[in-house]
C-alpha cells in the first residue's frame, strides 16, 4: 500500500523516558532505566555513547553543563562542568602574534575539558550504578568499532579540512586519510582507553595523573597554553539555579559562563506581549521572538561573563 509518508508518532511513556539526537544513545540510557537504574545514571550512559554518535556536538574532551531534579531531595540543582583558558593564555600574548580575534581551533581554540569531571560529580551526588557499568557499552563501542551513520559520516566529512590539520585528530577522525563512510565500522582505540580510565579510575588521572600530563606535553609541544596547575585546580560546581516565573511557569537554567540565562530574559521580555493574540507561527508573533532573543543576546555579549573575573548585574536584566 503506498501513500503520504505518516507523521512522526508521538512518544509516551509511563515510568521515564530518554532524548536524545542519537537514537543508539536513547537506546542504551533506556537501557539503564529498564535495568533498575535511576535517571542520572541514564544520562551519564547516554552522553558516553553520544561521544561516538554525535562527534561534531558532544564529547569527553569537551564541557558539560545540566539542570536536573532529584526527586529523593526534592531538589533543582544546576552542574557547571566548564573548564578554564590555560594560564598561558593572555590578550598581550594573541595580539602581539599579530591576531585580531581568538583562533577557532587548535590548542588556542580549547579550555580544561571538564566533562568527564562533570559527569563523575553526577554520578558521584545523584547517580546509583558505577561508572563502570554505565560506561561499558561507549567501551565496547570505541574498542571494537561504531557503525557510522549519515550523522556521523556528515559530522566528520564537514570537519575533515580542520581535522587534519592536526595529527592527532587526523588520526581518530580521518582513518586512512579520509572520513569513514556510511555504513564503515569506525574504531576509535584512543578514546577507548580513555572512557576506560574513567571507568575504571576515575577523574585523577584526568586532571592530576597521566592524562592529564600528556595533555600538557602535547600543549607545550605545539607551543600551546596549558599548565599542570589548569588541570590539577579544575573543579565542578554544583548550584542553585537561576529561575523565572513564565505565564506561571517556573524555568530554570544554568547561570554563566553558559548561556543560559539568554532563554530567562527571552522569556522575561516575551512576558509582556499576547503572543496568543498575534497567532502561533505568524510574521508578527515570529519577528517578536526574533527581536525579544536580539535584545536578550545584546545584553549577554554586553554584561555577562565568567562569573570569577565579572561581576554579572543579574538582577539588573530584564
Amino acid at each position: 500500500m503506498t501513500g503520504p509518508t505518516p507523521p512522526r508518532q508521538m512518544t509516551v511513556a509511563g515510568n521515564g523516558i530518554v532524548s536524545s539526537a542519537s537514537p543508539r544513545a536513547a537506546a542504551v540510557g533506556l537501557r539503564v532505566l529498564q535495568d533498575g537504574g535511576n535517571a542520572f545514571d541514564a544520562a551519564i550512559a547516554t552522553a558516553s555513547i553520544e561521544w561516538l554518535t554525535l562527534p561534531g556536538s558532544c564529547g569527553l574532551g569537551g564541557d558539560m553543563f545540566a539542570v536536573l531534579y532529584d526527586a529523593k531531595t526534592d531538589r533543582i540543582a544546576a552542574i557547571n562542568g566548564s573548564g578554564v583558558a590555560g594560564a598561558k593564555a593572555s590578550g598581550e600574548r594573541y595580539t602581539a602574534g599579530g591576531a585580531t580575534k581568538m583562533p577557532l581551533d587548535g590548542w588556542h581554540a580549547a579550555a580544561v575539558p571538564g566533562a568527564a569531571h562533570a559527569y563523575a560529580a553526577l554520578n558521584r551526588e545523584f547517580g546509583s550504578r558505577p561508572l563502570s557499568e554505565l560506561l561499558a557499552t561507549a567501551i565496547d563501542y570505541a574498542e571494537s568499532g561504531v557503525i557510522v551513520d549519515d550523522t556521523v559520516a556528515g559530522a566528520i566529512s564537514g570537519s575533515a579540512k580542520k581535522l587534519g590539520k592536526f595529527k592527532d585528530s587526523a588520526d581518530q577522525y580521518l582513518p586512512g586519510g579520509k572520513p569513514p563512510g556510511v555504513g564503515d565500522r569506525w574504531p576509535v582505540p584512543n578514546l577507548a582507553r580513555s572512557i576506560r580510565t574513567l571507568a575504571e579510575e576515575g577523574v585523577d588521572p584526568f586532571y592530576q595523573g597521566a592524562i592529564a600530563a600528556e595533555m600538557v606535553r602535547a600543549s607545550d609541544a605545539d607551543d600551546g597554553p596549558f599548565t599542570l596547575d589548569d588541570f590539577a585546580n579544575h573543579e565542578t560546581e554544583i548550584y542553585d539555579p537561576p529561575t523565572t516565573r513564565y505565564r506561571n511557569v517556573d524555568v530554570y537554567t544554568t547561570a554563566p559562563p553558559s548561556q543560559g540565562l539568554i532563554i530567562l530574559q527571552w522569556l522575561n521580555i516575551l512576558e509582556g506581549f499576547d503572543l496568543r493574540g498575534s497567532g502561533f507561527g505568524t510574521a508578527d508573533t515570529i519577528h517578536l521572538m526574533i527581536e525579544a532573543k536580539k535584545l536578550a543576546f545584546a545584553d549577554r555579549i554586553r554584561y555577562l561573563a565568567d562569573p570569577r573575573f565579572n561581576a554579572n548585574p543579574i538582577d539588573g536584566l530584564p
